[in-house]
C-alpha cells in the first residue's frame, strides 16, 4: 500500500503468475480472460509494457493444449492494436492500426505512443517464446526450436538496429529487446535441454563473446541469462532433460523468471537464489544400450512411440542410444530395430519401460555375424551384407581370390563374427598359412575353408 492506494506495480507480477499457477494446465477459457492483453491505446496506457509478457505467459500456462509450436499461434497471441508494430512502419499506418483497435473511438494525433506500442509488441512475443519453451520442455521439438530460435535473431536484429541508430529501427529501448532476447534464448534452451544441440550451441557461443560496456548495453544480468541456457543446454553432462510436470513447470518458471539483476548483490525485484530451482524440474532420462556378451556400451537404433494427446496424434521418433526419451507418460512403446541386434520391446504400464528410465541401461544381444555399428557403421563388413568366395572351377574369374588374399579374407571372416583380441589371436595363430609346424597339418585343413596348408602344400578339401 502506498496511502491509500496498492502499488500494482509491485503487486501485479505476482498476482498474475500466481493466478496462472493455480490454474495451471485447466484450459479454463473466464480465467484466461482474466489475462487478457490490453487491445486499445486507453487500456494500453493502464498496463506496463513489461507485464504484458507475464501476462501472456501466464495465460498460455492456464490455456496449455491451446499452444501451438507456429506462427500462426504466436500472431493470434497478439491484438491487432500491437500487429506490425515492430516493423518500423510510417506514422500513417501505425495511426490507422491504432484506430482500428481503438474500436470507432477517436483520438488525437498526438495521443499516439508509438514506444508504447512497439515494447508491447516485443514483449508479447518473448512472453509468446517463454510459453513455448515451458510447453515443450525437454522434448527437444524441432517446430518449437525452431520457431523460438526465429524471434530470437528477430531480436538480435532489432537490438543491432537500435544500436546502430538506422531509420528503420522501432521506438524500443536496448535494455528492453536484451531482456526478450534473454527470455527467448532461455525458452530455447529449456525446449532443447540435454541435448547439447549444435545450432542452438553456436548461437548462445556468439552472444556469450558480445562486449557492450556502454550504457544501456549488456549488464550481470544478462551474461547470467546467457550462461544459464549454456548450462540447461548441456544439463547433467546430457544425461537429464526437464520434466513438464506441474511442479517442474512451477520450478522452471520461478527459475527464469524475466527479471534480470543489474549486479551480483541485486535482489530488488527477484531473489536470486531462486535461480537454482531449474533442479526440481530436471529428470534423469538418458537410456544407454549395453552388449550383455561383452557388456560395453553400444550403438542402438530405437523406434519410439509417443502417445495421443491434445496436441499431437500418435506418432514415432527414430533415435539411436545412448539417447533422451520423452517423459514416461507420453511413452507408448520403446522397441529395438535394426538388423543388428535382436528386437525387443517395452510397452507403457510394463514395470521395464519404469526400470529403464530409472536406470538408464538397455541390455542387448547382438545376432551372429553382425559387427556393432561402431565398428562396421555402414554394414560392410557383416556376414549378412556380402559373401565369400573360394577358389575352384565353380567360382566366377571375377570373384577369384588371389593366393596372397587368403589370410585375409580368412581374417576378415573371424573379424566379422567377433572383435575380441583373443578369438582373432586364435585364428590368427591356428588358421594361417605360414605357420613353420608339421604338426598342425590336420588342424590348419579342418579350420581352414579354403587354401593350401603351409607345410605340407596341399590344399584343403571341403568335406561335403
Amino acid at each position: 500500500m502506498e496511502g491509500d492506494m496498492v502499488n500494482l506495480d509491485v503487486t501485479s507480477p505476482a498476482a498474475t503468475l500466481a493466478l496462472g499457477l493455480m490454474f495451471l494446465k485447466t484450459n479454463d477459457v473466464a480465467v484466461a480472460g482474466r489475462l487478457s492483453i490490453p487491445d486499445t491505446q486507453f487500456a494500453l496506457d493502464y498496463v506496463r509494457p513489461d507485464f504484458i509478457l507475464l501476462r501472456l505467459t501466464a495465460r498460455s500456462l492456464i490455456l496449455w493444449d491451446a499452444i501451438r509450436p507456429t506462427k500462426e499461434w504466436v500472431e493470434a497471441q497478439l491484438p491487432e492494436l500491437l500487429q506490425g508494430a515492430l516493423d518500423g512502419g510510417d506514422e500513417a499506418t501505425a495511426r490507422a492500426r491504432m484506430m482500428r483497435g481503438a474500436r470507432g473511438v477517436r483520438a488525437a494525433e498526438d495521443d499516439i505512443d508509438r514506444e508504447a506500442l512497439a515494447q508491447a509488441h516485443a514483449n508479447a512475443l518473448a512472453g509468446a517464446c517463454m510459453s513455448l519453451g515451458l510447453r515443450y520442455a525437454g522434448s527437444a521439438n524441432a517446430d518449437a526450436a525452431e520457431l523460438v530460435e526465429h524471434y530470437t535473431n528477430v531480436f538480435m536484429k532489432l537490438k543491432r538496429q537500435v544500436a546502430a541508430g538506422s531509420p528503420q529501427a522501432p521506438p524500443v529501448d536496448r535494455p528492453t529487446l536484451e531482456t526478450c532476447l534473454d527470455v527467448a534464448v532461455l525458452a530455447l534452451s529449456i525446449i532443447m535441454a540435454g541435448t547439447g544441440n549444435l545450432n542452438t550451441l553456436r548461437l548462445l557461443r556468439r552472444l556469450r563473446r558480445r562486449l557492450d560496456s556502454t550504457p544501456g548495453g549488456l549488464t550481470y544480468g544478462n551474461h547470467m541469462a546467457i550462461s544459464m541456457a549454456l548450462g540447461f543446454l548441456f544439463l547433467g553432462g546430457g544425461q537429464r532433460t526437464f520434466a513438464t510436470s506441474n511442479k517442474a513447470i512451477a520450478a522452471l518458471l520461478i527459475a527464469v523468471y524475466p527479471r534480470f539483476p543489474t549486479s551480483t548483490s541485486d535482489n530488488r525485484c527477484h531473489l536470486q537464489a531462486f535461480r537454482h530451482l531449474y533442479v526440481l524440474a530436471a529428470e534423469a532420462r538418458c537410456v544407454e544400450a549395453v552388449d550383455v556378451d561383452t557388456w560395453q556400451p553400444v550403438y542402438v537404433p530405437l523406434s519410439i512411440t509417443v502417445k495421443e494427446d491434445a496436441a499431437h496424434a500418435e506418432g514415432s521418433l527414430q533415435r539411436t542410444t545412448p539417447c533422451l526419451l520423452p517423459e514416461l507418460s507420453c511413452l507408448k512403446e520403446v522397441r529395438v530395430c535394426g538388423p543388428r541386434y535382436w528386437g525387443q520391446s517395452l510397452l507403457a504400464g510394463d514395470k521395464a519401460l519404469s526400470a529403464l528410465l530409472r536406470c538408464g541401461t538397455l541390455y542387448v544381444k547382438r545376432k551372429l555375424g553382425a559387427l556393432p555399428y561402431a565398428e562396421d557403421p555402414i554394414g560392410s563388413r557383416s556376414l549378412l551384407s556380402r559373401a565369400f568366395h573360394t577358389r575352384g572351377s565353380h567360382t566366377p574369374a571375377a570373384t577369384v581370390v588371389s593366393d596372397g588374399d587368403v589370410d585375409k579374407h580368412k581374417f576378415e571372416m573371424m573379424n566379422a563374427f567377433s572383435a575380441d583380441p583373443s578369438i582373432l589371436g586364435f585364428a590368427e595363430h591356428f588358421c594361417s598359412d605360414n605357420t613353420d609346424f608339421g604338426s598342425f597339418c590336420r588342424l590348419t585343413h579342418f579350420l581352414s575353408p579354403s587354401g593350401p596348408c603351409g607345410p605340407c602344400g596341399r590344399s584343403a578339401q571341403r568335406s561335403p
